[in-house]
Formats: structure tokens, C-alpha cells, sequence
């Protein structure tokens, strides 16, 4: 659950480790190693200097000699589990503090020692953290502003509460897109030259393919007329065979005619949606600009 914490790279790694055992068996070192492994944004603390053995200290520790951190060591006595019990408070805890490191000047510099000092190292670590980060923020927040700035442009202005207004906005939104999309209409930009071609190129070559005259050929023709007059031949015209040969006709018609339809849509669709933007564009840089 700490990893979770101290993994990600912004973040200072406090490690705090007792005096009195091994520092290279320290968890609190173990775990800074894992997420920051060159020890550059790990602070370590140092406790229990008070149990430690007579004759010992934790000089070289604080040294930075025995495990080398970027940011330095820090000495600190905390409350012993008889001063809880006995109600000592913190300010009574720091004097405390404070005269274990004056009897102990010989071992331990004022540098590094003390939980004032320690108040002091990591406000001022966090501090220079701030700072660096600061630019990287304010990009943030200003590129996320600008994003908000471009979608109220293109939602346009506030609706009108007033019946009449409203009514007046829209008419004049409708009048931008009329013209938007009867440029787009007229003025090709993949709209009215693009239907021209699908009318004219692509509609007429699917025809042709069909190949209506050797579909219309002669015995084809006096089958089909012969086999809707049945047992009554026409007298003058065939005309219940005629109709016969151009429902047949118009069979052959549907799926080119029916796909030129989809194609003359699609392009239509698309038209709508480009005079849609191209209208909403207008009106909000209009009303910026005002």
C-alpha cells in the first residue's frame, strides 16, 4: 500500500528508519531503493537515537557515509512510550529533543538534528518542488482554459430568454446556414460538383453497363410479348407486352439508380453537417468580434 504512494516520480520518499538496528536492513530504505533506486528524492529519518547501545551513534548515517540520499539526513527524538503514558506534551517532547542534542554535541551535528530542522528540510524540499512544477501547471491550466474558450466559441451565444429574441436567433442562424449550404450547393467544395459527377459520370457508366440493347434483343422481346398476350394475340399494338418490357427494364434500373441515391445523400448528409459547423463558426466569431 505505501508503494502506491511513493511511486510516482513527484513525490519525496521519507524514509524513516530507527537508530538503534541495521541501517542496511531498514524498510524504510528497502522500499525508497525499489521506487527511487539512485536515492535522489528519498529523506532520511533517523529515530531512536536515545536506545541506541553506549558507546555507539549514528554520526556516519547522518554523514550520508553509510547510505548516501540527495537530500540528506535528518536526526529526530520522538516521544518514548512512558512520555505518552505520562502525558508529556509535544512542547515538553521538543525540549526534551533539544537537550538530548546538547548533551550530545560530540556525536551529533545541530546541522541535521532536531524535528525544528526537519519542519525546516522538508518545507523548503517542498517548496523547490513547487517551483519546478509550477510552469508545468500553469501549461495545464492554461491549455485546458484555451480548450474551454474553443467550445464556448463554437456553441455560440447564450440562448435569449425572451420569445421574440429567441425567435430572431433563430431565423438568423437558419439564414447562415441556408447560405452555407447553397455555397456548398453551387460552389462545389465536394458538394454540387460532386453530385454532377455522381449524376453524370458514375450513374450514366453504371447504365451503360447494363447493356439495355443486347438485353432488348429480338428474341427476348417476342418472348416476353407472346407470353403476356397468352391466348389472345394483340390485334394492333402489344401493348400489355410493352408494359411487361418496361417493368423488366426498370427491374435492371433499380440498384444503379438506388445507389446513386445513397451516394447523392451521403454527400447531402455531409453538406448539411459542414454548412451546420460553417454557420455555428460564423455566428460565434461574429459575436466575439462584437
Amino acid at each position: 500500500m505505501v508503494k502506491k504512494f511513493v511511486t510516482p516520480p513527484d513525490v519525496i520518499v521519507v524514509a524513516v528508519s530507527p537508530a538503534n538496528a541495521d541501517i542496511a536492513t531498514s524498510d524504510g530504505i528497502r522500499v525508497a531503493r525499489e521506487v527511487d533506486p539512485g536515492l535522489v528524492r528519498t529523506v532520511g529519518v533517523l529515530t531512536k537515537l536515545d536506545l541506541m547501545d553506549r558507546g555507539t551513534d549514528a554520526s556516519e548515517v547522518l554523514a550520508g557515509r553509510a547510505v548516501r540520499l540527495k537530500l540528506g539526513w535528518c536526526a529526530v527524538v520522538n516521544r518514548s512510550q512512558f512520555d505518552i503514558n505520562a502525558d508529556v506534551d509535544m512542547s515538553a517532547a521538543r525540549a526534551n529533543e533539544r537537550a538530548f542534542f546538547d548533551a550530545n554535541r560530540d556525536k551529533y551535528s545541530i546541522v541535521n538534528c532536531g524535528t525544528g530542522v526537519l519542519t525546516e528540510m522538508l518545507t523548503g524540499i517542498l517548496g523547490d518542488s513547487i517551483r519546478r512544477r509550477v510552469p508545468r501547471v500553469r501549461e495545464t491550466i492554461d491549455g485546458a482554459a484555451a480548450a474551454l474558450e474553443q467550445e464556448l466559441r463554437c456553441l455560440g451565444t447564450s440562448v435569449p430568454s425572451d420569445r421574440g429574441a429567441l425567435m430572431h436567433e433563430v431565423l438568423i442562424s437558419c439564414g447562415e446556414f441556408e447560405k452555407e449550404f447553397v455555397k456548398s450547393l453551387e460552389g462545389g467544395r465536394g458538394g454540387g460538383e460532386t453530385i454532377r459527377v455522381i449524376f453524370e459520370d458514375k450513374l450514366v457508366n453504371s447504365l451503360r453497363s447494363l447493356n439495355l440493347r443486347e438485353f432488348y434483343g429480338a428474341e427476348f422481346v417476342k418472348s416476353v410479348v407472346d407470353a403476356t398476350d397468352g391466348y389472345q394475340p394483340h390485334l394492333v399494338a402489344p401493348e400489355l407486352g410493352i408494359r411487361r418490357l418496361i417493368e423488366l427494364g426498370l427491374a435492371r434500373l433499380r440498384d444503379p439508380a438506388s445507389q446513386c441515391v445513397r451516394a447523392v445523400d451521403r454527400v447531402l448528409r455531409s453538406m448539411v453537417e459542414r454548412s451546420v459547423e460553417d454557420g455555428a463558426g460564423g455566428r460565434s466569431g461574429a459575436a466575439s468580434s462584437s
